[in-house]
């Protein structure tokens, strides 16, 4: 059996018009990738970054009426008017740059040599992208944890987003496990043998991702949907052999890869050059997931925390009965401290709650919430291990407040994470 050569026939006219609108499109939306992915070349991208800035605004003004507040380049890849924006901008231009190709080169037969870099750029493009948010899973980031203010949220209190973003924290098996799946997949489309296998491992994850960004309503939908059709159109470059092989039960001969660099010394410095490129971003991405995984998964030993339910309140002189009605009495409180930034969730007896963040003084025993309108600094203590005692002014009058910790175990969702019986 003779190996397939890369190099094919005549093209169709309709498969010649949809490589120039895919080529031009994919390489605008993944530029600036390579240059910006270290920090050292990234100014190189400025002037790009900064003119796309300048133009998004005004494109959405003279098209959509939209008036554009965050325009940060970085907003591109989100759900936001400025990433739609951007997508109008590339489709635009795309569609301007594909037809003049068309005119100027129309005798053209084929672009099977222009499309082995096509593929080595988007390939490289999204194994980079997929590494980023498959380490943030390996070291189980993404969706952050389940916290005491988690567990004291009532469920009907939830968005959709938060609620799919807790589904993921609550297990760290399943974030590994779901991170591991992209890990694997971009590593392997880095390398042309492999590219098939990786983009049909890619398209089952990257399916599943697409879904609960759309179900969930999260706000990279459009990212996701371009990752997917990147993944497939990899996949789809080897669409014959796949159905031969899977579908019509036929014989499936082996791809006789040529070269992309004919200079054999050229060639294995290219190909160092990328395995120097993948190693150095896979120490990054490590280095930094590592660091912020000790920043953030002791937060239960952070000062304070947990939740804390109140045996009585003392306003003046007085104690305060639990009326539901009373919307200055505490009826519990959650302190927790999240990629070092502490926070209070302070429920009033109306059930309404208060978000602060918080700056805690473990030495002078001082608790300051930075409450907008009002402000409040009080001082704490301990009194055993399970309570504790609070004092201050609240609402123009001194409030003394004694808390008993609550055992977070009483939650299932808190205490319960495996079983293999449920008799």
């Amino acid at each position: 059996m003779q190996p397939i050569p890369v190099a094919g026939s005549a093209w169709t006219f309709t498969q010649k018009i949809l490589f120039r609108f895919f080529f031009v499109y994919f390489v605008l939306y993944c530029f600036p990738f390579p240059v910006v992915s270290f920090q050292f070349t990234q100014p190189i991208t400025y002037p790009y970054m900064t003119s796309m800035e300048w133009l998004a605004p005004k494109v959405g003004m003279l098209f959509f009426n939209w008036e554009i507040e965050n325009s940060r380049f970085a907003f591109r890849l989100a759900d936001s008017a400025f990433g739609v924006v951007c997508l109008f901008i590339n489709l635009v231009v795309a569609l301007l740059i594909t037809l003049f190709w068309n005119i100027v080169d129309r005798r053209r037969v084929n672009y099977e040599k222009l499309n082995v870099w096509f593929l080595l750029y988007i390939r490289y493009y999204l194994a980079f992208t997929l590494l980023s948010y498959g380490m943030n899973k390996v070291f189980p980031l993404q969706g952050g944890f389940i916290t005491a203010s988690v567990l004291e949220k009532p469920f009907g209190m939830m968005d959709p987003t938060e609620l799919q973003w807790k589904f993921l924290a609550y297990s760290n098996a399943y974030k590994i496990f779901t991170g591991l799946g992209e890990v694997i997949g971009a590593l392997l489309i880095l390398w042309r043998r492999t590219a098939t296998l990786g983009a049909m491992l890619l398209v089952a994850v990257l399916s599943v991702v697409v879904m609960l960004n759309f179900c969930f309503g999260i706000g990279v939908k459009i990212s996701s949907l371009h990752y997917l059709f990147i993944a497939f159109i990899i996949m789809w470059n080897d669409r014959q052999r796949l159905l031969n092989l899977f579908l019509l039960n036929r014989s499936v001969a082996p791809v006789n890869y040529t070269p992309l660099v004919r200079s054999f010394f050229w060639s294995r410095l290219f190909s160092v050059f990328l395995i120097f490129l993948v190693l150095c971003r896979l120490y990054q991405l490590t280095d930094q997931n590592n660091t912020n995984w000790k920043r953030v998964s002791n937060f239960s030993q952070k000062p304070l925390y947990g939740t804390y339910t109140t045996e009585y309140f003392i306003r003046g002189i007085d104690i305060m009965p639990p009326l539901q009605t009373d919307s200055l009495r505490w009826k519990k409180i959650t302190i927790e401290t999240i990629w070092d930034v502490p926070r209070v969730y302070i429920h009033l007896s109306t059930d309404s709650i208060i978000s602060s963040q918080a700056k805690i003084d473990t030495v002078q025993r001082t608790i300051h919430f930075e409450i907008k309108k009002d402000p409040l600094t009080m001082t704490w203590s301990l009194p055993n291990s399970t309570h504790l005692f609070l004092a201050g002014k609240w609402k123009d009058d001194s409030i003394k407040v004694m808390m008993k910790k609550y055992d977070l175990n009483n939650y299932p969702l808190y205490r319960e994470k495996f079983k293999w019986i449920f008799d």
